[in-house]
């Protein structure tokens, strides 16, 4: 059984589907250029496809007239044309929660960003928007550093502008407890105050059982000061009516999911001219 492959798999998988499937194994760089390179005796042969974000369509599925599975590793198989395929009989699997871990990370390390200015700072500092040449008088320092203080007396401080929060006092609100929810809620765990939780689908006892707080969604969004989205819906999740349920004026959000309003996924939360948060 032929499988073209243009995914990156570990040895343990490679020699797992050879040893349990009797697979034969075709490194490919793209899916379509290799099929397309095949004559039609050769495409006969190909039974598998494994991708992972190359666009796999109605076109290219039926050049493969005894293709039998696409193994999409990913955890949403957005890539495939899961219509072509099942009408053609080909079977379709993906990998749900296989970059939880990851993004789990990712999403921690933007949140800290946020908080404490990280990411800011570092580019005021780079750019020398934050920096001066010329110590204030009195200031000694060392040849070569950063001087974090403004030219203009009058200029606000950017260590005061920027201290941002400590995380020990912290509300984190996560939307969805799915494989990345709950990596994300673990990560939380010991760092701030409360982990909150908000998932419909998932029983409040078994939140409770790992150690976070169940809440409704607008009981979140009043008690959280960060808010990270990893939920999918059809529908809007969070807008403008539900960010005017916030506790705080400096509230921040991270997270990137269909629901969350495009406009609505920048850094911190501030309350509208003239409007109390």
């Amino acid at each position: 059984m032929l499988a073209l492959v243009s995914a990156a798999l570990t040895p343990d998988v490679v020699e797992a589907l050879i040893r349990e499937r009797s697979w034969e194994l075709l490194r490919v760089e793209q899916i379509g250029v290799a099929v397309a390179d095949l004559t039609v005796t050769q495409r006969h042969t190909v039974r598998a496809v494994i991708v992972e974000a190359e666009p796999i369509g109605d076109e290219l599925i039926s050049a493969l007239s005894r293709l039998e599975i696409i193994a999409c590793l990913r955890s949403d198989p957005v890539n495939i044309d899961i219509a072509a395929a099942t009408a053609r009989g080909v079977v379709v699997v993906h990998t749900p929660g296989r970059n939880a871990e990851a993004v789990a990370d990712f999403t921690l390390g933007l949140c800290l960003s946020a908080i404490r200015n990280i990411a800011t700072t570092h580019h005021g500092i780079v750019s020398g928007d934050l920096t001066t040449a010329q110590p204030p008088r009195g200031l000694r320092v060392a040849a070569g550093d950063a001087i974090w203080r403004p030219d203009d007396p009058a200029a606000p401080v950017p260590y005061i502008v920027y201290q941002g929060r400590q995380l020990s006092g912290l509300v984190v609100g996560v939307i969805g407890f799915g494989a990345i929810g709950r990596a994300v809620a673990r990560r939380f765990a010991g760092l701030v105050r409360e982990v909150h939780i908000t998932d419909p689908s998932v029983p409040a006892e078994e939140i409770k059982a790992c150690g976070f707080v169940p809440v409704h969604l607008s009981e979140l969004l009043a008690a959280a000061d960060v808010v990270t989205v990893h939920a999918r819906s059809s529908t809007r999740i969070i807008g403008e009516p539900e960010l005017m349920q916030r506790k705080l004026p400096h509230q921040y959000r991270a997270g990137r999911r269909p629901g969350l309003r495009r406009a609505d996924r920048c850094a911190p939360v501030r309350p509208p001219q003239g409007r109390r948060a």
